[in-house]
Order: structure tokens, then sequence, then C-alpha cells
């Protein structure tokens, strides 16, 4: 009778050749004979990705169907226990400052079988700059083991919104013994691009033919 005295492990040795000899006890003759052994795989490996987190950075331009990132997992069972698949799970919603990102898988897609994920909706950095996303890698066995990882992706800012002022419309009431360099009033418009937010000047466009006015292009005075 042979038994197994420690534990088996296909990943490391799937195979075992023994040599059994039988003796004589009272004549001391012998035999031998080749016992070979072959370990079947059980799925006792989970897929495990290459990054437990993964950091990019998009674009708010980027356009449908682009690749965002392709993930990878590896499992070192064999067979089916080895091929994995993965997908997007849906995500509570992570804050990143004063962001709430709720509703990140609705943006991305991802190739189950290729662990490519790409880009399914146009992205707003002034509604939303981050997105978290978790992905899974499942085997094929049974019962399937599966793992989990981590992505991060901060959207980038591009010029995409016209400034606005903060009134539709400014009234000024001015003397007409007013003198030269007299302040008359100020106007204020913001940018939701972060990258224009210092960039704003002013100028007159209409109504100053006599050149009556000037305007102070950082200031809007």
């Amino acid at each position: 009778m042979i038994y197994i005295v420690n534990r088996l492990d296909y990943e490391t040795r799937s195979k075992y050749e023994l040599q059994v000899r039988a003796t004589d006890g009272v004549s001391g003759v012998l035999s031998e004979v080749t016992v070979s052994i072959t370990v079947e795989d059980a799925n006792d490996s989970p897929p495990e990705f290459t990054l437990l987190e993964y950091n990019v950075t998009l674009s708010e331009a980027t356009p449908f169907g682009a690749a965002v990132l392709t993930v990878q997992a590896v499992d070192h069972d064999s067979g089916s226990n080895a091929e994995v698949t993965y997908r997007l799970l849906a995500d509570a919603g992570q804050t990143f400052g004063n962001s709430q990102s709720p509703g990140s898988i609705d943006f991305f897609h991802m190739d189950a079988q290729e662990g490519t994920i790409v880009l399914a909706r146009s992205l707003d950095r002034e509604v939303q700059s981050h997105h978290h996303l978790l992905v899974m890698a499942s085997d094929r066995g049974s019962p399937a083991l599966t793992s989990t990882a981590h992505i991060w992706i901060r959207v980038d800012d591009v010029n995409d919104n016209p400034p606005k002022f903060e009134a539709r419309s400014y009234r000024c009431v001015l003397s007409e013994d007013a003198k030269r360099g007299q302040f008359v009033g100020q106007v204020t418009a913001t940018d939701p691009d972060i990258s224009d937010q210092t960039k704003l000047v002013y100028s007159l466009t209409g109504g100053n033919d006599q050149q009556m006015f000037n305007i102070d292009p950082k200031r809007g005075e």
C-alpha cells in the first residue's frame, strides 16, 4: 500500500516515478517495479493580478471606444482552472476631495476575455474629476476562484467651457463731472476649466467708439 505523507502541489510537481522493491525475507531474492503517479490539478490557485492597483490619467476629450487600460491576471492551475475572464464590479462610489464618483462603471466597458477596458461614455472633468473601478478576475474552475484589483482614473482638463459672467448685465451710474481715471464699475467672470481660471482676459468689444472707457484686462475694472 502506498500512502501520501506530504501535501501534493500540482503547480510544483505533476508527476512522480517510484521504484518499489519486493524482497524475499529468507533468500534475499528481490524484484522491482516502477509506479508512475500522475497528480491531477485541483482548482486551488485563484487568479493573481500583476498589480493590485492601477493608476490612469485620461483627457476629458478622450473619444468613445478608446482603450483605457489592459489588466492581466495569471492563474497557476491548468486547463479550465487556469482560464481567466474579467468583469467590472459596481462600486458604491469613492470620495476624492470635494468630488463624489458614483456610477463610474457606467463610463467604461470591459472585454471579458482580453481584460481591456474601453471608454463607453464621454468624460467631463467639471462634473466628475476622478473615477474608481473595481475589476474582478474569475477562473473557470468549480467552484470558481476570484480576485480583484482597483483602478483609479484621473480626468485631465481641456478647454471645453467658455467663461461665464456672474451677471447677465451690469448697470452703472456716472456723473458727467467724472474725471479721467474715475472708477465706473467692475465685471467678474469665472471659467469651470481649471486651466483657464487664472487666465481670463477682459476687453471692450463694442459701444466704445469714442474711446471714452478703458477696462483692466486682469481685474475687469
